[in-house]
């Protein structure tokens, strides 16, 4: 989201991590921003038809306009308010589970 914000995203992954994003923040005790990706999953499944003609089109334009067309926008701006320090939630989560991660 910190690129793009959520109307990037969607566009950019064709809403294939839209569930795995929400579990991954659920994973990481990131509670305040899985409640905001499932509002944002909700808004997006409510919107993606109508956004499909941007997607379609597939140029650097119609990418600008589906911004003003789509609900999103407010969310981004909540995303980068959120107290959650998503650093420290994934390095506190990798020091308590370490054998998640070492590959072993």
């Amino acid at each position: 989201m910190n690129n793009g914000g959520f109307n990037q995203y969607y566009y950019n992954t064709d809403d294939r991590f839209a569930s795995d994003a929400v579990a991954a923040f659920e994973y990481f005790g990131a509670a305040e921003h899985a409640v905001l990706m499932r509002e944002a999953n909700a808004i997006r499944a409510g919107e993606a038809a109508s956004l499909k003609k941007y997607k379609d089109v597939g140029t650097i334009e119609a990418f600008s306009e589906s911004y003003e067309h789509s609900k999103l926008g407010p969310l981004d701006d909540r995303f980068y308010k959120l107290g959650e320090n998503l650093s420290q939630l994934r390095v506190a989560r990798i020091r308590a589970t370490p054998e998640q991660f070492s590959g072993e």
